[in-house]
C-alpha cells in the first residue's frame, strides 16, 4: 500500500519536521548519488540544518571536488555566452505575457480578415477587360466617396 499525498507546507510540530528533515536529507543523498553513478553525472550537495546551525556536504570524502564543481558553476553563471541560466518567476510572466500578446494579434488579424476579406473568389474567373472595369469603378466610387467627405467637412 502506497503512502497518502502530503499537502506542501511546513511541519508544525518540530519533533516531527526534524525528523522528517533528516529522512528526507537521506532520501537526497541516495537519489544524488544515483543520479552521479548511473548518469555519470558531476555533483554535489550542500546541505544547511538549521537545527543544529551546521553545514553539511555530500561528497564529503572529496572536498576538491565539490570545490571544482562550485568553481565550475561559478565560471558558468557570469559567462555571457551562455551555461546556467537564471529562470525567475518575473521571466516566467514575461514569456507567458507574450505568448498571450503574440495569440492575441493572431486572433485579431484573423477577425479582420474574416470581417473585410482582401480577395474574392469570383476574381479568379473574370478576364482582364472585366477586372480593368471593376477598377474603374472602384476609382470612381472612392473619387465620389473623397468629394462628399471635402463636401461635409466645408460645412
Amino acid at each position: 500500500m502506497g503512502r497518502g499525498k502530503l499537502k506542501m507546507e511546513m511541519i508544525e510540530e518540530e519533533k516531527s519536521r526534524i525528523l522528517t528533515m533528516k529522512k528526507r536529507k537521506k532520501g537526497l543523498i541516495k537519489k544524488l548519488h544515483q543520479l552521479t553513478t548511473l548518469c555519470d553525472v558531476p555533483a554535489c550537495m550542500i546541505f544547511h540544518d538549521p537545527t543544529t546551525n551546521s553545514t553539511s556536504v555530500w561528497l564529503e570524502e572529496d572536498p576538491d571536488q565539490v570545490r571544482s564543481l562550485i568553481e565550475a558553476y561559478k565560471a558558468k553563471k557570469n559567462d555571457p555566452s551562455g551555461g546556467v541560466r537564471e529562470y525567475l518567476l518575473s521571466n516566467f510572466f514575461d514569456q507567458r505575457q507574450r505568448q498571450a500578446e503574440e495569440e492575441l494579434e493572431k486572433l485579431r488579424k484573423n477577425n479582420v480578415e474574416g470581417m473585410f476579406p482582401t480577395w474574392d473568389d469570383h476574381l479568379n474567373f473574370m478576364d482582364e477587360a472585366q477586372l480593368r472595369e471593376l477598377a474603374a469603378t472602384v476609382r470612381g466610387k472612392a473619387e465620389n466617396h473623397n468629394q462628399q467627405r471635402r463636401r461635409e467637412r466645408k460645412h
